[in-house]
């Protein structure tokens, strides 16, 4: 049923799109579901995962396996590499259902904003569509099966959605690399998309880009640390260790990032206050034990501590390591003080580089069961 939903509105999308002057039928269109690019030896090479109406089959057969098959086409640029693969398919190419953009990892060793002006110049283009950097080959990602699934960019597009709502990625949309561009100051981040052969694709960290230089891949902690600092966590777990009942596993339920700039003469002073919803879930030692009033205020302290390594972390490997104002500094700055943010941009990675940053974590571990209960 869903997959006819979903053929029902692209082909109406399909109608609208086409004007007066030419209509196209379903089996006369390339859908994109995935676009992937690539950059070889001077050219764009363009991977487009599509609908394969041969494929879709009906009743049971319409609810199981892949109903998708993958275009790939080279050119100068990306425009005529998606012309390339109309060609070679005889269809006309419809990316307005697109859901995803993949830029393989050789674009980082060019200039990956090569890439973005087409995304910024398209009329094809959607600013709602997530992008993401593959670790290998963009083309490695679109030929990923997904265990089966039916349409296998949908699946990437969840793993991409849920990964920033719990800590382990970032959501990040056309519209957001556009806006970090025409920016004078802030700068873009991709997610990074894993693609093992027989193995559905996985996250790993975050990539971030100083203007158009490849910088670094934060890991794990980092990617943490870097989503709570930007107000982006919705939902994750986290481990703290105490001397008594060893390792203690809290779900934060709800987490909100407050940040503001305060310049001085010469530096940038960046302060964060961090308010944390949590439960425990899981407790090494002791599990059966009541918790304490105060052993849960414990606790809470050491998820305080944590939090705040994290952020200070992500925020040193980022911003003062890697000059990469992914957390949009200059643009807070610009509010609080115009005076400032006019001097200090003309010399932007130099203040980024000596940046004070603070941050205070206030949490509160709610009771859910006996081992974590408050009077």
């Amino acid at each position: 049923m869903r997959t006819i939903k979903i053929l029902a509105c692209i082909l109406a999308s399909g109608l609208l799109l086409s004007g007066c002057s030419q209509t196209y039928t379903l089996s006369e269109m390339s859908i994109v579901q995935g676009m992937g690019i690539d950059y070889e030896n001077g050219n764009f090479e363009i991977t487009l995962q599509v609908l394969d109406t041969v494929k879709e089959g009906s009743g049971v057969d319409a609810l199981s396996g892949n109903i998708t098959t993958t275009l790939s086409q080279s050119a100068q640029t990306i425009s005529q590499a998606i012309a390339k693969c109309s060609e070679i398919s005889a269809k006309k190419i419809f990316i307005g259902h697109n859901n995803i953009i993949v830029f393989g990892f050789d674009l980082i060793n060019d200039d990956i904003t090569k890439s973005l002006d087409y995304l910024i110049r398209s009329a094809d283009s959607r600013p709602d569509v997530l992008v993401a950097l593959s670790k290998t080959s963009a083309k490695d990602v679109m030929k990923s099966e997904e265990k089966g699934s039916l349409i296998p960019s949908e699946a990437i597009f969840d793993l991409l959605s849920s990964g920033e709502e719990t800590g382990v990625s970032a959501d990040v949309s056309v519209k957001d690399l556009i806006s970090a561009q025409i920016s004078d100051t802030s700068d873009i981040y991709l997610p990074v998309i894993i693609a093992e052969k027989d193995k559905p694709c996985r996250v790993e960290g975050i990539a971030i880009f100083s203007k158009s230089e490849f910088k670094a891949i934060l890991n794990e902690d980092e990617t943490l640390g870097f989503l709570f600092a930007d107000n982006k966590v919705d939902r994750c777990t986290v481990t703290v260790e105490d001397s008594q009942l060893g390792k203690i596993g809290i779900e934060v339920s709800s987490s909100k990032t407050k940040t503001k700039v305060i310049p001085s003469a010469d530096s940038l002073g960046v302060f964060s206050k961090v308010k944390i919803d949590a439960q425990i879930i899981d407790i090494e030692k002791n599990s059966n034990a009541n918790l304490s009033e105060d052993k849960v205020k414990q606790i809470e302290k050491l998820l305080n501590e944590k939090i705040k390594m994290l952020c200070l972390n992500a925020f040193k490997t980022t911003v003062n390591q890697n000059q990469c104002d992914a957390f949009h500094i200059g643009k807070m700055l610009s509010k609080s003080s115009l005076k400032h943010y006019r001097e200090f941009s003309k010399n932007w990675n130099h203040y980024l580089s000596g940046a004070q940053y603070s941050v205070e974590v206030k949490s509160s571990i709610n009771k859910i069961n006996d081992n974590s209960i408050r009077d």
